[in-house]
């Protein structure tokens, strides 16, 4: 691998046999074609179709390591993995199938470039330049009104849509993630801001187009309770300054 990295990229992926041969396709298009120096870090979260090797033998890319779980951790856990792995000057997420394609990383960057005292640029569907269609049915989308509104009360971060699959960082606020990170899914998005909030990084949205697969791996019952729980145990860890980074002696 080159020694400078200018962007790592970081992409969970479970059980993704049936469109990740594609989405490989489409990184080594886009790789080949950028200017800056990128590297790849796939984390297989215990996947128990041909994932695992699908990424093995594909060829096309450069600069790209492969984590694999033996067991299903959750999509924080695979994110806390993947910028743990991360060398990058900024690092960025998203999901395996590429919904909000590959082209948006360019204008994020540009935007956290723009302004040096912005730490995280997110991609939000609540923005008024993003073109997304709710896909949900009812029930879905009161849960997502429902939790949206718990965070709203509980955890003050000032984020309308804090669950978009995409997210770049500074790397100084990746590592503290990192480090901090203890959600395993999917309400990992709200301890992010939590801990950027909690140490006072600013973060921005960002307009995403989205083309979403309609398959999902959301147990919504399930899911939507454990997140209900992980975020009370944010508050918590908010109230204990848990997140808060020990200044240096």
């Amino acid at each position: 691998m080159d020694n400078v990295v200018e962007l790592s990229l970081i992409i969970p992926v479970l059980n993704g046999a049936s469109f990740l041969k594609s989405s490989l396709d489409k990184l080594a298009l886009w790789t080949s074609q950028q200017t800056y120096s990128i590297e790849i870090i796939f984390v297989n979260d215990g996947s128990s179709d041909k994932t695992q090797e699908i990424l093995n033998n594909f060829h096309g890319l450069k600069n790209v390591a492969v984590i694999n779980f033996i067991k299903n951790l959750g999509k924080g856990a695979a994110i806390k993995a993947g910028l743990s792995h991360a060398r990058g000057a900024y690092v960025v997420f998203t999901d395996a199938d590429l919904p909000y394609g590959l082209d948006v990383f360019d204008g994020m960057l540009n935007k956290i470039k723009s302004n040096h005292s912005i730490a995280l640029v997110y991609g939000s569907r609540s923005h008024e330049q993003s073109i997304y269609k709710e896909g949900y049915g009812f029930g879905r989308r009161l849960g997502r009104f429902f939790f949206s509104a718990l965070i709203r009360l509980i955890i003050p971060i000032g984020v309308a849509d804090t669950q978009s699959g995409i997210k770049l960082f500074r790397r100084d606020l990746a590592m503290l993630v990192a480090e901090k990170l203890t959600v395993h899914r999917f309400a990992f998005d709200v301890e992010i801001f939590a801990i950027a909030k909690q140490n006072n990084f600013s973060y921005v949205d960002f307009p995403v187009t989205l083309s979403q697969r309609k398959e999902t791996s959301v147990h919504f019952i399930k899911d939507t309770l454990n997140m209900i729980k992980d975020i009370f145990k944010i508050r918590y860890l908010m109230f204990c300054n848990y997140y808060t980074l020990n200044p240096k002696p």
